[in-house]
């Protein structure tokens, strides 16, 4: 074992060192450890360790560490030991970046395109629309808030009467008077009752004589007779071609008054019916197969996509529309061969 102390001598020399590899100091040397009357060798190892541990130390404390979960800007230690920093570059020219002495600036240009008009296919902006635009209802680009809406629809769900007062024949709007007609009178001579028959009002005097007034004239607007009535022609309900139907039992051309029928196809054949060019726009005409022949639509402008223009079987029903010049035909049809 080596000689650790000045103190293991034989004759006053090291068993291992001459006397000239001891070292004097008269107390510990706390930094390193080191004891008095320490051997120089194991001082110095002692020392090497000291200064390897706070170098270890050091190069803890200047160590970069990322600690986010993105790219690190700490590139490491090159070969010779050196810290090095990658840099930040902008490759499309979109950000500046200014270093100063203690920040680095970044400033981003942005150049955004104008956004498209919304439409039903397309995202994009949209303002909301004028009193006028909601009234006139053909602008396609602008919006209705639901408070503009209830706005809109309690201006024009207004509530009318009549009512006669003070010898006169008044329009009441939301209960409020907005147009009267002065009614004849005399001295002893007063409106007393008033009824309805048809389009006009009959006032009843108290002696006995009436007076007649058209409502249309009065509430300034015509009445449009309906052309579509229930099965009574002497009700006042009664409206013409209501929920109107025929059997047809061989080839039937349609014609412009099956406007609304319901035909009933009944044939053990096969027949056709055909539809001519002429038919009203808005026209609507439904059938029904009660037969087991196949029936045949001819000329309809547009069937569904893999269908035909045929139907077969007791019960299947078709259905042609007329929308803007354009046939429109379907219902339980046959798929295309």
């Amino acid at each position: 074992m080596a000689c650790e102390s000045c103190d293991e001598q034989i004759e006053g020399v090291c068993k291992d060192f001459t006397n000239s590899d001891c070292i004097y100091v008269s107390e510990e040397l706390t930094c390193t450890g080191v004891q008095p009357n320490t051997v120089l060798t194991a001082a110095l190892k002692r020392m090497d360790e000291v200064i390897c541990q706070v170098k270890n130390k050091v190069a803890g404390t200047l160590k970069l560490i990322n600690i986010g979960g993105g790219s690190k800007i700490y590139q490491g230690l090159s070969n010779i030991g050196e810290r090095q920093l990658r840099t930040i570059t902008s490759t499309d020219g979109t950000v500046d970046i200014t270093e100063g002495a203690e920040t680095i600036d970044f400033s981003v240009t942005v150049d955004f395109p104008d956004p498209p008009i919304a439409s039903t296919t397309q995202q994009g902006i949209v303002r909301q629309a004028t009193d006028s635009e909601a009234e006139a209802g053909v602008n396609n680009n602008t919006f209705v808030t639901p408070l503009h809406l209830k706005t809109f629809v309690d201006a024009e769900n207004n509530t009318y009467s009549i009512q006669i007062a003070a010898g006169n024949l008044e329009l009441l709007e939301n209960g409020l008077v907005v147009d009267s007609e002065t009614l004849p009178t005399s001295n002893d001579t007063f409106p007393n009752s008033f009824t309805l028959n048809g389009t006009e009002l009959v006032i009843g005097l108290n002696d006995g004589t009436e007076l007649t007034r058209d409502i249309a004239s009065i509430l300034n607007f015509t009445q449009v007779q309906s052309d579509y009535t229930m099965e009574d022609t002497a009700s006042p309900a009664y409206i013409k071609n209501r929920n109107a139907s025929k059997t047809v039992f061989a080839n039937y051309v349609v014609s412009a008054t099956d406007n609304t029928y319901v035909v009933v196809i009944d044939s053990a054949n096969d027949i056709t019916v055909s539809l001519p060019t002429n038919l009203p726009d808005k026209f609507t005409i439904g059938f029904i197969q009660k037969g087991k022949g196949l029936v045949s639509i001819a000329n309809a402008d547009i069937i569904p996509t893999g269908m035909a223009n045929t139907l077969k079987g007791k019960g299947h029903q078709a259905f042609v529309e007329k929308i803007e010049g354009t046939k429109f035909l379907f219902g339980n049809l046959n798929k295309a061969v």
